[in-house]
């Protein structure tokens, strides 16, 4: 299928584009009366300022009015908008609620096909934290986004019959006879198709039931494409982070390598952490010691290590090894995320506070281990669960008071609801490890980590029904369930 190299120009609109260039805040009344033009182009401004260096797929050059993007990518200028009205949620969820009626008109009725769609739903993928929407649809718009990308050819190489860039004219010379220059390929296709990847391949992590991506050799020469053009500062983060979730894929995903399986644990291990070492040497210095980065890679190494704990080890010593630096990881994770600048915190995307939870499950997992060697007493203490998701408390509580102290209107419940939840996973951690007091003399030998969430008393709360997977995994709960201080819809 043929890609969108010769029909899309950087910066403009695709030609093929057939929806009018009106915004969501010109279609919408209810909308619009709230969202006077002076207001969304100063949210939009704010986007291009604080939010946009957080994702590097879509790039918006700080010489591009809101005028411009408004006018040739009207869809995109309404997403980012919505991710920086955070400070007032209902009205957050109304816009969200209407960019999901716009595409179902657009997108599914009348079956356009354009970047502009594609961008703002990355943009919206991203930025989808749990309180954007009552109804959760984030699963359907990365599946939109996957179909959409398919459509515009974005999903192979825009050579002939899809061949790669360098085969494409060895093809052509062998079956016409004549030579043919390489297609020649447009960055920001590049920079979309890779954006696509990461988002699916982040969320597959933290939401378990989806299925990581497949690494593709497409994929491969989109890096290299971004890495010669060198056309932002911020392709190198991009082409950074999506190597490192292959990384990830290569060893958890289904046909990845599987620890005690295919391979010894040990030996496992080292190969991950070897490629994640080369991976840090050939970032550029800025990029390797750059905070939101080192966390990335923290989180990364904190998931590939999480696989070794269900694993069949044949040499304790070795589980126990990585047990320890499994931890070792979630600490540091959790040292990075918290000795941030408290003022950036708000303008992160869901992408980059989605290992979070992950951290904490983790960390409750370990809590709980049964293995040769293992001591719980140790774990429980340096620093122990409690004294983690103290610290955590303590900082969001820092970043919720900022926030309303400097906006006296905003309602921060991104951060109340992960206080929230963060007491709920304490009082359950505390309660367990009580019962285990109890009951030591008689407890059941079975090992807590393969029976992963237990059942006690406090699953009969509504918040703490299912918890690994309703109040962790599945962040886009209806806030309604939560407590009724948070229903703001």
């Amino acid at each position: 299928m043929q890609g969108l190299a010769e029909t899309i120009t950087h910066g403009q609109p695709s030609k093929n584009r057939t929806h009018n260039t009106r915004t969501i805040f010109d279609i919408s009344p209810e909308i619009g009366h709230a969202f006077v033009a002076p207001i969304h182009e100063a949210l939009f401004e704010q986007y291009k300022t604080y939010q946009s260096q957080y994702f590097p797929f879509v790039p918006l050059s700080t010489d591009l009015s809101s005028g411009t993007i408004m006018e040739e990518r009207p869809f995109l200028y309404t997403c980012c908008v919505m991710t920086t009205s955070h400070r007032d949620p209902a009205l957050q969820s109304r816009i969200a609620r209407d960019v999901l009626k716009y595409l179902s008109e657009h997108m599914i009725l009348a079956g356009e096909k354009d970047l502009d769609l594609l961008q703002g739903l990355l943009v919206m993928t991203a930025w989808y934290h749990m309180y954007i929407n009552s109804n959760p649809q984030l699963m359907n718009l990365l599946h939109l986004a996957q179909a959409l990308a398919v459509d515009l050819g974005l999903n192979q190489a825009p050579g002939p019959w899809g061949l790669s860039i360098k085969a494409a004219p060895d093809a052509t010379f062998k079956i016409h006879g004549n030579e043919a220059e390489p297609p020649k390929l447009n960055l920001e296709n590049c920079r979309v198709r890779l954006g696509l990847y990461h988002v699916h391949a982040r969320y597959s992590v933290a939401f378990r039931r989806l299925d990581p991506p497949t690494w593709t050799d497409w994929l491969e020469e989109c890096c290299r494409v971004l890495e010669e053009a060198v056309q932002y500062q911020s392709d190198a983060y991009a082409v950074a982070l999506v190597r490192l979730d292959h990384i990830t894929e290569r060893y958890t995903g289904p046909s990845g390598f599987k620890p005690g399986s295919s391979m010894p644990v040990q030996a496992y291990v080292k190969l991950f952490s070897d490629d994640i070492h080369r991976l840090g040497l050939n970032m550029p210095d800025h990029l390797r010691t750059w905070p939101l980065m080192l966390a990335d890679i923290q989180a990364a190494e904190m998931h590939l290590f999480e696989s070794v704990i269900g694993a069949a080890c044949d040499v304790p010593v070795h589980r126990v090894e990585a047990y320890h630096a499994c931890l070792k990881k979630v600490l540091a994770y959790l040292d990075t995320f918290t000795s941030q600048d408290i003022a950036q915190v708000p303008y992160q995307p869901f992408l980059s506070t989605v290992s979070l939870a992950h951290a904490f499950d983790i960390v409750s997992r370990l809590s709980f281990a049964q293995a040769e060697g293992w001591d719980l007493t140790y774990v429980r203490s340096t620093p122990g669960f409690n004294t983690l998701s103290d610290r955590m408390y303590t900082m969001l509580k820092s970043v919720q008071e900022r926030e309303e102290s400097m906006y006296p209107t905003s309602r921060s419940i991104r951060f109340k609801v992960f206080c929230l939840r963060l007491e709920k996973f304490k009082q359950w951690y505390n309660a367990k490890v009580q019962q285990e007091r109890s009951s030591q003399q008689s407890r059941d030998k079975e090992d807590v980590v393969d029976n992963w969430p237990p059942s006690d008393g406090l699953s009969s709360l509504p918040v703490m029904a299912d918890f690994s997977d309703l109040l962790w995994q599945d962040y886009t709960i209806d806030s309604s369930k939560l407590d009724s201080d948070f229903n703001f819809a």
